[in-house]
């Protein structure tokens, strides 16, 4: 069972896209970036993703809307994005692998956690 931290405040902000697809070439596309809020803590655990497979990530990000396995998160502002068209030409951009969605036991809240690689 996810513990989730009780200092979970959503001070920072990140880029985020997600994923529409793939082209012609079967490479993945992405839809049009978007601000999110979000807690990035660069952490590394142990994960199991859909299809049974190990992965470590590279940071948990705590957001304030949905994300997508196969979505991208880049720290920061969009408006310092070098390139807001292709998310991995922008440094510290990775790819989500896991989402949960945690609710409080009231369930007047929900935490949103993705893990990212």
């Amino acid at each position: 069972m996810s513990s989730i931290p009780d200092y979970v405040e959503l001070h920072q902000v990140a880029a985020y896209w997600a994923p529409t697809g793939n082209d012609d070439y079967g490479r993945p596309t992405w839809g049009t970036v978007v601000q999110i809020n979000c807690r990035w803590e660069d952490k590394a655990t142990l994960y199991v993703d859909a299809k049974g497979r190990e992965f470590v990530s590279r940071a948990i990000v705590y957001v304030d809307t949905d994300v997508a396995p196969m979505g991208v998160l880049s720290l920061g502002p969009v408006s310092q994005l070098s390139d807001p068209i292709n998310p991995f030409a922008n440094p510290n951009t990775w790819e989500v692998k896991k989402y949960e969605r945690i609710p409080e036991i009231d369930n007047a809240q929900k935490f949103l956690k993705a893990a990212i690689v």
